[in-house]
């Protein structure tokens, strides 16, 4: 029975606005390595099967013959899903023993991607790529029933940056053979515990609020946001994504201080905007065509930056806003519901030099 990856996150109540989460990741794939003969694993057999077992080998000679046939259980794990950019507290591996206990367990881990096949197998066997010592762990003991086994942290970070995590265990007892779990929801699975700088928070007056610049603003109640001047850098942020969580904001100004970056496309979602000033900073980048949204604006002012590129035909949604734009990169041709006032000088020293399919002509063959 082929599992499919279950992604389960449970948010625990923290402190202001910190956030624990925990995600349960089960195997995409599993399947058991078996040696052939005796000691040398080298096929796959019982993929995906209801459980898995480890056993060691005991070739005891020409007369006798192969004892125990060795065996190992292995799985995939699907870390694609997850943000590289979390904080990660701890990993366990987790699962079940339904019946003997397992003594001296042996785990190797590695990030190699692809399907389940020997070649992976084999890479897991010969220790996998973690990088701390083999690659291994070993004199682990397994009671009976649930286990948790802690993974260095520098193994998921690898798994999230390659998107995959395999897990080989074994257990090296002789004329012993041990089961696990492998379907439901006590199958091996991975837990991993983070935490997350989350943009929510809750207000000063305990309406849910959105984290900016180090203070939380109520989304319900903030209509008014006047943080000019008030030595902003991109040492603390430019203009956070999470300012679209304001809806309710009818003005915003943000004037003379040092925010670098763009103007992220999130301002659109300020509807109700009336005010909107990023006046003398250091922006960059071209103007969102999402700015269009803001049909209610009165005041827009965007001038005395570095902002680059086309100017988008949706600014001109803006109704009597009458735009201040100068001062910036902005390059040709201009929408025409712009006013040599409101473009002003531009450096359009980095800007193409426009040509007469600019102004709605055709090219054909290099020309227009």
């Amino acid at each position: 029975m082929t599992k499919i990856l279950h992604l389960i996150i449970a948010i625990i109540i923290a402190p202001t606005y910190l956030f624990s989460e925990t995600v349960t990741i089960y195997a995409t794939q599993s399947a058991q390595y078996s040696a052939n003969d005796c000691c040398t694993l080298n096929i796959l057999t019982n993929q995906n099967s209801d459980s898995l077992y480890s056993q060691d080998c005991q070739d005891m000679g020409t007369y006798y013959g192969c004892g125990m046939s060795k065996q190992v259980p292995f799985w995939l794990f699907d870390l694609s899903t997850l943000d590289s950019s979390i904080d990660i507290q701890s990993m366990q591996f987790n699962g079940n023993i339904p019946t003997d206990d397992w003594s001296d367990v042996y785990l190797s881990v590695s990030t190699t991607i692809g399907q389940i096949s020997t070649s992976i197998a084999s890479d897991l066997w010969s220790g996998g790529d973690w990088a701390s010592g083999n690659g291994q762990y070993s004199s682990i003991n397994w009671a009976m029933g649930d286990f948790s086994q802690n993974l260095p942290l520098e193994i998921i970070s690898q798994g999230i940056i390659s998107g995959q995590l395999n897990i080989l265990t074994y257990t090296s007892n002789p004329w012993t053979i041990f089961s696990i779990v492998n379907s439901g929801d006590d199958a091996p699975r991975l837990v991993i515990d983070y935490e997350n700088i989350d943009e929510n928070c809750t207000a000063d007056d305990g309406t849910d609020g959105v984290e900016l610049w180090g203070e939380c603003y109520s989304i319900q109640n903030t209509d008014s946001l006047d943080l000019s001047d008030s030595g902003l850098s991109n040492i603390i942020d430019s203009i956070p994504p999470e300012i679209g969580n304001l809806t309710n904001l009818t003005f915003l100004n943000l004037e003379y201080n040092q925010l670098t970056g763009v103007i992220p496309p999130e301002i659109g979602n300020l509807s109700n905007l009336i005010v909107l000033s990023t006046r003398n900073n250091e922006l960059t980048g071209e103007i969102p065509p999402e700015i269009g949204n803001l049909t209610n604006l009165s005041y827009l002012y965007l001038n005395n930056n570095q902002l680059s590129g086309i100017i988008p035909d949706e600014i001109c949604n803006q109704g009597d806003s009458s735009p201040d734009l100068q001062s910036n990169q902005l390059c040709p041709p201009y929408p025409e519901c712009l006013t040599e006032e409101n473009i002003g000088y531009q450096d359009t020293s980095d800007c193409e030099e426009p040509t007469l399919c600019d102004e709605g002509y055709t090219e054909i063959d290099g020309g227009c």
